[in-house]
């Protein structure tokens, strides 16, 4: 620290480092002195590195929220339209469903819910597999499988089946197939395998699981 003295002898100003202070018609003012050429580089470094060490840390915990969300939901309630009275769905200590509810379409509709929303890529996959669309979730290198199911008209027989199902059997797999897409629906983001392939997941149709139809009216 230095000190100079002023006209009458007393303290005129006061140094302490960078910063200044200075007596100027009884106001008080700080004034601080730039930083030197050296020191700007190093303040821009630290900056970056810090930058880049939360974007680090950000991508396992923005990836498990992303997975979290794609599970199923274990607790809680959901309103649904089209029940005769509530439906519930107990999970044991495995995750494996015990389903009741007042009648058989609730029942229906609680499994398909459980089904989208524990197995819905493996449906997917399946049913692609089976009509012959696997190339349109994979890319070309399935070509070769679809050309091979598809001379098997899986896709055609099974709407043949479903064509000859009792009404009230079809009233059963249509609650089922609304539950699958709700399940799917109610899932916080798309299950997570989607995510990887970067493509979106297809409801299913209004001719069921069963049926190999998607809701986007795919030729046979």
């Amino acid at each position: 620290d230095s000190a100079r003295a002023g006209p009458d002898g007393g303290p005129a100003a006061l140094f302490r480092g960078k910063v200044r202070l200075r007596a100027k018609s009884s106001i008080l003012g700080v004034r601080r002195e730039p930083m030197s050429d050296r020191t700007t580089p190093l303040r821009w470094f630290l900056r970056g590195v810090t930058g880049l060490l939360i974007v680090i840390l950000s991508l396992p915990i923005a990836a498990w929220l992303y997975v979290r969300g794609s599970l199923a939901r274990l607790d809680g309630k959901v309103r649904v339209a089209g029940l005769h009275g509530d439906v519930t769905i107990a999970r044991d200590a495995l995750g494996i469903p015990t389903i009741s509810g007042r009648s058989r379409e609730d029942v229906a509709y609680a499994t398909g819910f459980a089904h989208g929303q524990d197995r819905f890529f493996q449906m997917d996959l399946q049913r692609r597999i089976a009509a012959g669309e696997l190339s349109a979730l994979i890319g070309s290198s399935a070509l070769r499988i679809d050309r091979r199911h598809r001379f098997h008209r899986c896709r055609a027989r099974a709407e043949a089946v479903v064509a000859r199902v009792p009404a009230a059997d079809r009233v059963l797999l249509d609650r089922y197939v609304a539950g699958v897409n709700e399940g799917l629906s109610a899932l916080a983001s798309r299950p997570f395998e989607y995510a990887l392939l970067r493509t979106q997941p297809s409801r299913i149709g209004g001719r069921g699981a069963s049926s190999t139809r998607r809701v986007d009216g795919s030729p046979n």
